[in-house]
Order: C-alpha cells, then structure tokens, then sequence
C-alpha cells in the first residue's frame, strides 16, 4: 500500500468512526499469525480493527527497519497516511501490540503519537535479552525456541502456521537488531497514557519479572497475568486474551 512498503488487513471496516484498533504484530513473523487473535476481537467491538504488516515482513514488499524507532517511524507514516484520506479515526485509536509489536507501541505512546489513546503490551517488554545468532542458523534456532514457547496442547497446529508466516531471512536479522538495542526503560515514568500488560506466567522470551518492572514504572498501568502459559498467548489463547482487552477498556 503506497510508498511505505506495509500492508493492513482490516476487519469491521464499517464501525471506523467508533474509532480504530491498531494491531501490530511480533518479530520473524506476519500479521496473518494474529488474524484469530482479530477476529475475537471483532466479535466484541464496534470499532475498526486494523492490522498492521511491518516493513520487509512480507517477501516483496520493502525492507526491515533495525530499531524500534525506525518502525514506529514506518508506522506512523502510514498511519497518517490513511488518517487524511479518512480511512481510520484520527484521535481514537488503541494499539495493540504483540511482542515486538508491542515495543513498537511503547515507542509511539513515549513518542506521544497524536491520536494514540491506549496501548496494549502482549507479552513485551521495554528492554530485550537476546543473544547473536548467525544468519545461517537463524531460523532453524528460531523455530527450535518457538517450539519450547508452545503448549504441548497446540504446538502441532501452530508450528504448522507459522512455518508460512515467517519473515524473510533478511528482515528476521532486522528484527534481531532491533530487539537487541531498544531500551527505553529509563522513559517509562514519562508515559501518558494508560497502559495494559498481558503476560504468561511461563514466558521465557519476555519473562514475567521484565513485565513486573514496567508495572513498577509505568503510571497508569494494569497486567494480567495468565498461568501456566509462556511468549504465545494470541495464538494459543485468542478469545482469553480478546476477553481481557475489552475487558481493561470498558474500566476505562
């Protein structure tokens, strides 16, 4: 779509004027891997739900950025692109964000985009530990993590999914980068706007105590903490999570 090389899929396109969900998706993967997580949310709201590709996620279209703030970037040229032709409300949108989806979030809410209101952190973090892995291993390691991250329950049927929702080799070591430099922990307290932190208990990729660290700084800040459940909640568990979402917002 345009010049910015990304992609949305949207789905109840009708309610746009009730205002906008944003979904951004993780690293290594597509939107497609949240397309249920979508759909339970469209069951609940009356507003637009708009999902987001990043650049470079999609064979074809573009090039991976190597910072959070360089995605934010990315998105928020886009946004303000679909913002003046009318095709998303400008001053009612709530981003949710997925991993590094959701550092992305966190770097628009600092960056004080206008138009954000809320901001939905699933399984993110505000600083990320992750160690180099060389491009020709990189994929076969990253499967081999996503697996462990996985509930024995679903693990079959999603590793069958994200087999074809990874990104191209050359936009995952992006992604890597921009994991391994962003830190914006010492911002946090400046945060404006309300802030909802879904975690699983398990979650070795963003583990539990990262997310205790952001409920400690953030302000204005409610978690939700699901048992026995690691990195992978909106694939594993879209209607909980969905239920969890409308249910911070309607406290609101």
């Amino acid at each position: 779509m345009g010049n910015l090389n990304m992609d949305k899929r949207t789905i109840n396109d009708n309610f746009k004027d009730n205002g906008t969900i944003v979904i951004i998706h993780s690293a290594f993967l597509n939107s497609k891997i949240l397309q249920d997580f979508a759909c339970e949310l469209s069951k609940l709201y009356e507003k637009q739900i708009f999902i987001l590709d990043l650049p470079g996620h999609i064979e074809g279209m573009g090039e991976g950025e190597y910072s959070a703030a360089g995605y934010a970037q990315k998105v928020k040229e886009y946004l303000n692109e679909h913002k003046a032709s009318g095709e998303i409300s400008k001053d009612d949108i709530h981003i949710i964000g997925w991993s590094m989806g959701g550092s992305i979030g966190l770097q628009l809410a600092l960056d004080k985009y206008q138009g954000v209101t809320m901001l939905t952190m699933l399984s993110s973090s505000s600083n990320w530990t992750f160690p180099d892995i060389p491009k020709e291993v990189f994929l076969e390691t990253l499967t081999s993590v996503i697996s462990a991250e996985i509930g024995e329950k679903n693990r079959a049927r999603l590793m069958d999914s994200i087999s074809g929702m990874l990104a191209p080799i050359d936009t995952c070591m992006c992604d890597l980068k921009t994991l391994q430099t962003f830190d914006v922990l010492d911002s946090l307290e400046s945060l404006e706007m309300p802030v909802q932190l879904i975690a699983g208990s398990v979650d070795t990729i963003s583990p539990l105590a990262d997310q205790m660290v952001m409920f400690e700084k953030i302000p204005d800040i409610s978690i939700m903490i699901i048992s026995n459940m690691g990195h992978f909640l909106p694939l594993e568990r879209p209607k909980d999570v969905a239920y969890m979402v409308k249910a911070w917002t309607s406290e609101r």
